[in-house]
């Protein structure tokens, strides 16, 4: 019996290992292996051609976003063969499709019309019945002969007070929200936060630099109506040169309204990375300083208690 017990308990142990190594070996290809992106496509006499990629482990798991002739088809791949996506067009037909079924069980017009008509139609009003019974006019004169209006002096008085009570509470707001402002301003340029705005601004500096694409190729012509359009978006593409380095080639065209060129950018984003990176953000001592203070200074709650 103990023999058969300790069997059961290697079993069960060897199927607990194994399913820990299992997630182990997954969580080591979510964090090594890269999720490759791609963006191809071109514009010519303005019918756009191309495509978004998203793909893992070596195109396993694929998710493909197509423009052909302004007409978007995704398309997804789960080890190659699997496509549990479905195209913009086959939606738009079952969406074509549903609304035409709930039109026909609509009722007609002239039906729902009838079916107001006899709603609105009440029955007359009962002859010599009042529909509204007013106050009788003894009752309005007693009422307003019991009022007596106080003295004008009284009123004056009464106007007064009321009026620098208000003052006085619009001032003690002031004074709360001014300290409340010395206070947050005391807090954010104390050493340790500005080190730990600083090292979170470094690591986001990493991350987005980590995102960036890769490698980026390409030749546009572009134009505007507006030569002075034109100009000014070429400006603001210029500063983007630091990203592909010149590898998409931007030729202005300022006599007439074209956009003509083909583009490809392509890149990789590790997880694992960007875990290490975040984690690093949120161990940090200064940011754990900051974090913990930060409720003291910024939360109402904290403060009224």
């Amino acid at each position: 019996m103990g023999e058969i017990i300790l069997l059961i308990l290697k079993i069960l142990l060897f199927t607990v290992l194994g399913i820990l190594a299992f997630v182990f070996l997954i969580l080591l290809l979510v964090m090594l292996v890269p999720i490759r992106y791609k963006i191809e496509g071109s514009m010519h006499e303005e019918k756009p051609d191309g495509f978004f990629e998203v793909s893992w482990l070596l195109k396993m798991v694929r998710a493909r976003l197509l423009v052909r002739e302004k007409k978007p088809v995704l398309d997804l791949r789960i080890l190659y063969f699997l496509h549990p996506g479905k195209n913009k067009k086959e939606e738009t037909e079952e969406k074509e499709e549903v609304s035409a079924a709930d039109s026909n069980s609509e009722e007609s017009p002239s039906e729902a019309a009838a079916e107001d008509g006899e709603q609105a139609e009440e029955p007359p009003p009962e002859p010599g019945r009042p529909e509204e019974e007013g106050p009788a006019p003894d009752d309005t004169g007693e009422e307003m002969e019991a009022e007596e209006p106080g003295s004008i002096p009284e009123r004056i008085r009464k106007i007064a007070e009321k009026l620098k009570n208000t003052v006085s509470e619009k001032i003690e707001k002031t004074r709360e929200l001014l300290r409340d402002l010395e206070d947050k301003k005391d807090f954010l340029t104390r050493d340790r936060v500005k080190a730990a705005i600083a090292h979170v601004l470094r690591m986001v500096m990493k991350m987005l630099k980590h995102l960036m694409p890769k490698s980026a190729k390409g030749d546009v012509l572009f134009g505007l109506e507006s030569p002075a359009d034109t100009g000014t978006v070429i400006g603001i593409l210029s500063a983007t040169m630091p990203v592909h380095k010149n590898s998409i080639r931007i030729t202005p065209d300022f006599d007439r309204k074209v956009i003509e060129g083909e583009a490809r950018i392509s890149g990789r984003i590790f997880i694992g990375y960007l875990v290490v990176t975040a984690v690093r953000i949120i161990l940090n001592r200064n940011v754990l300083y900051t974090l913990k203070n930060f409720k003291k200074h910024f939360s109402k709650k904290s403060k009224e208690e």
